[in-house]
């Protein structure tokens, strides 16, 4: 393949995640300041509505990505759109209008993380075709969205403390750097090829009777569809995984939604040590996802699960004995994201065989983003009714309920996966 600047692509993905950490963790607080108790529902609902839209429109926008065969027009309208959604957010004076205006740029700037994995994958599988080495584009890109995740943690929060800069400049300066890495990859950045040809094939429209046979061949293709999901579910481990993973998932969005608010404005604990924590467990996950594999490996993928979500339980316990800022600020630092998410993945995968893998990771997927809606409503919700100390407690009582029920239904420490069946032979 011709050589590829990846550099618009990384930059991009950093560009990114920068404009992500600060509608989604900064304008919150700013949200709060200004609208005070009553904003609460609607602050969850930034996180919740997105997630609600993201889940179903990356799906539609992935099936487009393979159908165009080409990545970069999908890139530059989810980069393109984060742009102008930053700048109307600069713009607006209207608290009610910022979730609607989220929700709206979600349906859109939902094209790009698909549109990103799959140029890098793609990358990644010609390098090798050709030179017999990968060049392990997609992990270089995974690490560059984490970076943008923590300059956009540290850098807003300094910003916002020792400078005289508003929420609107730091909207509109978000707005720019995405301007810039937009207009990067739109010079610089080429679609990466895709084996098998340049387009799809379109065929001519089918007569009335070939019409009808396709919706009856639909119809029967989606009771496929739900029985080759539930020949997962119906896997005590794989539905026991999933349960501890929902109610982890949810605990720790409830706690993360409310998370910048309690610290800031209860706790007063500054915007600075907010971004501080941020930027440390973005910084220090960005190293431990090879250490995360590692420990899976040797451990136990399930184990590692068990694990994680126990010191998650461990954290909010502490939090609600000892409510100081320095104290939340510390638990929020533990980098326990890496090694939850790479031990889930790897324990679908060890679940599953090579025929069910997209479909055990989807579900996977979709678990994590129903826990996201759920858990930030639900924090937004107690938060309005108990205060923003409940949420914590909620989080406890959450984390805990998913591992006890976990116990329940017998998925226990160092379950083996190995009794996975092949497909063929599944009843």
């Amino acid at each position: 393949m011709p050589r590829q600047r990846l550099a618009p692509l990384y930059f991009a993905g950093s560009a990114r995640t920068t404009c992500e950490t600060v509608v989604f963790a900064y304008l919150p607080i700013a949200l709060y300041q200004q609208t005070g108790a009553s904003g609460l529902v609607m602050i969850a609902l930034m996180t919740a509505i997105p997630a609600v839209v993201r889940f179903f429109a990356a799906q539609l926008w992935g099936t487009a990505i393979d159908r165009r065969g080409r990545q970069k027009p999908f890139l530059l309208t989810g980069l393109g759109t984060h742009v102008v959604l930053l700048a109307l957010l600069a713009l607006n004076d209207r608290p009610e209008m910022t979730v609607p205006l989220i929700a709206l740029g979600a349906t859109l700037y939902s094209a790009f993380s698909p549109a990103a994995r799959t140029m890098a994958t793609l990358i990644d599988e010609a390098r090798a075709a050709e030179r017999g080495v990968a060049r392990k584009t997609l992990p270089a890109y995974l690490k560059w969205e984490s970076t943008g995740w923590l300059i956009g943690g540290i850098a807003s929060g300094f910003l916002l403390d020792y400078f005289p800069v508003t929420m609107k400049h730091l909207l509109a300066g978000a707005s720019l750097v995405g301007a810039l890495a937009w207009a990067a990859m739109a010079l610089w950045l080429k679609d990466a090829p895709v084996k098998g040809g340049d387009s799809p094939r379109v065929s001519q429209a089918p007569q009335e009777p070939a019409a009808a046979r396709i919706n009856e061949r639909e119809q029967r293709s989606w009771q496929r569809l739900w029985q080759s999901l539930s020949v997962l579910y119906a896997r005590p481990e794989f539905s026991g995984l999933l349960l501890i993973l929902f109610f982890t998932f949810f605990a720790r969005e409830a706690f993360f939604t409310t998370y910048g608010i309690y610290l800031t404005e209860s706790l007063q604990g500054g915007t600075t040590l907010y971004g501080a924590s941020i930027g440390i467990a973005t910084l220090l996950g960005i190293f431990l996802y090879d250490a995360a594999s590692k420990l899976a490996t040797r451990w136990g993928s399930i184990r590692l699960v068990r694990a994680t979500a126990s010191v998650y339980v461990l954290g909010y316990a502490i939090t609600v004995a000892f409510p100081h800022p320095w104290v939340l600020a510390g638990y929020f630092s533990l980098p326990l994201f890496p090694f939850l998410t790479m031990a889930a993945a790897m324990a679908i995968t060890e679940m599953s065989a090579a025929q069910e893998r997209g479909r055990g990771l989807g579900i996977l997927e979709a678990t994590d983003l129903l826990a996201i809606a759920v858990g930030s409503v639900s924090a937004g919700l107690i938060a309005t009714r108990w205060g923003l100390a409940a949420v914590p407690v909620a989080s406890l009582g959450v984390g805990s309920l998913g591992i006890a029920a976990s116990f329940l239904l017998g998925f226990l420490w160092g379950t083996s996966p190995s009794r996975r069946q092949d497909p063929a032979h599944e009843p």
